[in-house]
Formats: structure tokens, sequence, C-alpha cells
């Protein structure tokens, strides 16, 4: 399932459709809502980051599932950024972070792998999810 993603579209717009996929391909609760937080945050780190410079933004979110674990592929046209650079010490825990960047750490630790390419103007950031994974936002409020 491929999902365009216009500026007026809402976050719920892009949860409800998502939701719908998982559903359909019997994803766990757990992973659900893992999935979920991720694609808030990439939502709004797109709308704060990106839109700004580009009101006409239109990005993609993909789903590819498989039978051990799910694929989301977000695309979508601007500069070069790539959350999956390690980010400095004062990011990797909350705890001492200064403001900001709390929605990368979110992402990085929900997925089960995150990987970015830039070509030709468009970030691609590729998440994998596996299906048996436990649900992990609960151990991240320890």
């Amino acid at each position: 399932m491929r999902l365009n993603v216009h500026p007026a579209d809402p976050v719920s717009y892009v949860l409800v459709n998502m939701a719908g996929e998982f559903e359909r391909h019997n994803v766990g609760a757990g992973v659900v809502h893992d999935c979920q937080v991720i694609i808030d945050e990439i939502y709004a780190n797109l709308r704060a980051h990106v839109l700004p410079d580009n009101p006409n933004l239109t990005w993609t979110i993909t789903l590819n599932p498989a039978e051990d674990h799910l694929e989301m592929v977000v695309e979508y046209p601007g500069p070069f950024f790539d959350p999956t650079r390690p980010l400095p010490v004062g990011y990797r825990h909350p705890a001492v972070r200064p403001e900001g960047g709390m929605g990368l750490y979110l992402m990085s630790e929900l997925s089960d792998d995150l990987k970015h390419t830039y070509h030709r103007g468009v970030n691609t950031l590729t998440i994998r999810k596996e299906l048996s994974s436990n649900y992990k936002e609960h151990s991240l409020c320890r």
C-alpha cells in the first residue's frame, strides 16, 4: 500500500489509512502502536522542518508487509537529512538531552532497523519493524 500525503492532510489521515492496512495484515496491537508513534514523529518532523521551505510538499509512505516483519518506506523531497546518524551523546538519554531530538530518539528506539538514502533530492527512510518484537514504547518509559 502506498499513501500520498499532502500539506492539508492531518496526521489522522495517515494514521487511519495505515491502521486499516495493519488490521488487514493482522499486525499485533503493540507493533501497531510503535508504528503509529513512528509515523506521528515523521509527520511532525516533516511539517516542522521541511514544509516551511516547501509549502507544496507531498510525501509518500509505503507499507510492505512480509511474513515476519513490516517495512515502512517514507519518501520526501528536501535537503539531505539522515535521521539514522548517531546522535550526540546528550541526545541518547532523554533525561540529559537538550531540547529537540526526541522524535529521532523515539523513531530509533521503536524501530528494529532504520535506514536512510538520499538520491536526486529525495530522502528515503526505511523503517523495519519485526512482527514478533515486543511492544517497545513501554520499555522507554522506565
